[in-house]
């Protein structure tokens, strides 16, 4: 079992809830030079944002997660995910979360450089 754990804000009406769909990144990027438009310095994602699904991600969600306006702890299972890396090292190329619905909204999440290491996001792994 593998899940991880987000600390989540949620700017958005009440009630406007969010859908936060996990997916697997099936090409090499680099967090420095990666933005919208590129994986890494000339090197284009197949459809900005990460958004070929041949290319640059899976085309089905790993997982699901709702999202509620306001702040919290979330937890999205990322199984799948991480039974795939332990197959093929090679495969992991980290998530894409990517939000889905129709609603005007800003997700934001407490990220890896956050000053506070409890706040930080955390992936939990429990094996046999």
């Amino acid at each position: 079992e593998a899940t991880l754990k987000l600390y989540v804000v949620l700017d958005a009406p009440a009630g406007q809830n969010i859908s936060l769909a996990c997916f697997e990144v099936r090409r090499p990027w680099i967090s420095k030079e990666a933005h919208w438009r590129r994986a890494r310095k000339e090197h284009p994602w197949g459809k900005p944002g990460c958004n070929d699904v041949l290319n640059d991600r899976a085309a089905d969600a790993v997982s699901t997660q709702t999202i509620k306006p306001g702040k919290g702890w979330y937890t999205i299972d990322v199984t799948a995910a991480v039974r795939d890396w332990v197959s093929d090292r090679s495969s992991n190329h980290g998530l894409l979360l990517r939000g889905q619905g129709t609603t005007k909204a800003v997700c934001s999440f407490f990220s890896s450089e956050y000053w506070s290491a409890d706040m930080r996001p955390q992936l939990i792994i429990k094996y046999r």
